[in-house]
């Protein structure tokens, strides 16, 4: 309450008995570092948004967010930035830190035109006497925590802010900007008020007068040490920057009573025949626990956990009536998940020349949907050795022929390919050379390469054939490799032990594994 009155986030106001006002509450919160330590108790009041009406209490409410392969870009770039200057200076040099803005929604000014009525917390005194027939209520001023636009109003003020500072804003990842210094740049990615700064420059004090500047604006606090930063924890190696979720994991193992039980692969890869009581319907309780439980995985595969992008895949295809058997599949993940907590990504500081830059593998599985007979794609995106992007999911036409679907998927891996490159311009090292996607199935290379098979493919959409021309302006490159040695292979199918384990252990990186 001393934040909000110190902010004047709202002022008091006496409204008739009848107005509507949005009812409020407090929410309260233990916030913990990366080793599960109690910090801070923290108490926060919101608004009850979601009764708000578009056009009466708010207009727009988009706001974007930095997403997870434009996170891991950024930690790899500084873990890359890192080994430079080892190099240079023959000692460590801080390049990565966290920047946490305290009650940023409520520092940033509401838009003219939307006035939102609230009920004045609970606790508070007003210092108003409302007549009678009348209310005394509070008035934002500060955007509030729980409005729908309250995302969008600090967003709009975070880029004002940052941009007055000399920040430019990436145009392919809008929540990225840079600021130019005499000695190098200035790296800043934005999740609401979370900061994940990359400092590549010689100057070792650039965050620090970057914060300070910044601190005109609103109260950030800073931290020369990444630990954890949006639910991942960060640990500095000798060899690199080693991201995993073991306290995710471990608090969803306990949330969901998991015990000591583990499993080898996230997915059987052979389907057992189902009984009658195997294919009924859950109930209400087990089907929340089951959409419960592909929520947590899924955030474990969008964080660092490309191991089980095709089982979240198939689990979030039976989130609307999920089966007995599809309850315990989704179990069989959490077990895999519980004997490979430490499982994640090293983001190295030196790299060989045939790790550097971007690298691509890309897979499909011809008619792997059993009911609308679709193909899955799959791909999984390197930069200097290291997982950054991948994807796993059922494609949006039918294919008629492996060679066919292996195409669609080809071309899905070009885009992001495209995309990734475009981001890399902006963080100073642009791709000159083709960027390397390796395939497994050469009709699908000649068809990039060439117009050929008419007959059999010119039903083909258009937009597919985006591969073929980014080979001929020299954005990628198509290369032949051997199935066994495509590491997209596990995004497209439930795999063998041993060839699960293969490709893991060449994407994913274990301290334990390592040490053995």
């Amino acid at each position: 309450m001393q934040t909000h009155e110190q902010l004047g986030s709202f002022v008091e106001v006496i409204v008739p008995v009848q107005k509507k006002v949005l009812p409020s509450k407090w929410v309260y919160q233990l916030k913990t570092d990366a080793h599960g330590r109690l910090v801070r108790h923290k108490a926060r009041y919101v608004v009850l948004g979601f009764l708000q009406r578009r056009g009466v209490d708010y207009n727009e409410v988009f706001s974007p967010t930095i997403r997870g392969d434009q996170i891991r870009l950024l930690v790899g770039h500084g873990a890359k930035q890192t080994g430079v200057r080892m190099r240079l200076h023959g000692r460590k040099v801080t390049v990565l830190g966290k920047g946490d803005v305290y009650s940023a929604y409520t520092t940033a000014d509401m838009p003219e035109g939307e006035e939102v009525l609230f009920e004045l917390p609970e606790g508070y005194r007003p210092k108003l006497v409302a007549p009678g027939g009348h209310k005394v209520v509070a008035r934002s001023i500060k955007a509030q925590q729980g409005t729908k636009q309250a995302g969008r109003v600090w967003n709009r003020y975070q880029h004002k802010c940052l941009t007055e500072q000399g920040f430019v804003q990436c145009e392919a990842a809008p929540c990225i900007y840079m600021k130019e210094l005499a000695d190098g740049y200035l790296l800043a990615g934005i999740f609401v008020d979370d900061i994940l700064f990359v400092n590549a420059s010689d100057n070792k004090e650039a965050v620090q007068n970057a914060v300070k500047a910044l601190s005109k604006y609103y109260e950030i606090k800073y931290s020369d040490t990444l630990e954890k930063f949006l639910g991942a924890e960060f640990e500095e190696l000798d060899e690199g920057i080693y991201m995993h979720l073991n306290q995710y994991v471990t608090e969803m193992m306990s949330r969901f009573e998991i015990g000591e039980k583990t499993a080898p692969t996230p997915e059987a890869s052979e389907s057992d025949e189902l009984s009658a009581a195997d294919q009924a319907l859950l109930l209400h309780a087990d089907k929340k626990k089951y959409q419960e439980i592909t929520g947590a995985v899924m955030f474990c595969m969008t964080t660092c956990r490309p191991d089980i992008a095709h089982a979240v895949n198939t689990l979030s295809r039976k989130m609307r009536a999920p089966l007995l058997c599809d309850l315990r599949t989704a179990r069989r993940v959490l077990q895999y998940l519980n004997g490979t907590r430490r499982l994640g990504l090293l983001f190295k500081f030196e790299t060989s020349a045939e790790h550097s830059g971007l690298l691509a593998y890309v897979d499909a599985d011809w008619a792997n949907d059993k009911v609308e007979r679709r193909s899955v794609s799959g791909y999984v995106v390197l930069y200097n050795g290291t997982p950054v992007s991948w994807y796993s999911g059922l494609q949006s036409v039918v294919a008629l022929s492996t060679c066919e679907a292996e195409y669609v998927a080809l071309t899905e891996g070009c885009r992001e390919v495209g995309y990734l490159k475009q981001l890399m311009g902006f963080l100073r090292e642009p791709a000159d050379c083709p960027v390397e996607i390796r395939e497994d199935n050469q009709g699908t290379i000649d068809l990039s390469n060439n117009p050929v098979h008419h007959k059999r493919t010119k039903h083909i959409d258009v937009k597919y054939h985006y591969v073929r021309r980014a080979q001929e302006n020299g954005t990628v490159n198509v290369v032949k490799l051997h199935t066994d040695h495509n590491r997209a292979d596990i995004m497209t199918k439930a795999t063998t032990a041993p060839t699960f384990r293969r490709h893991v252990d060449a994407l994913m990186h274990s301290p334990a594994r390592a040490a053995a």
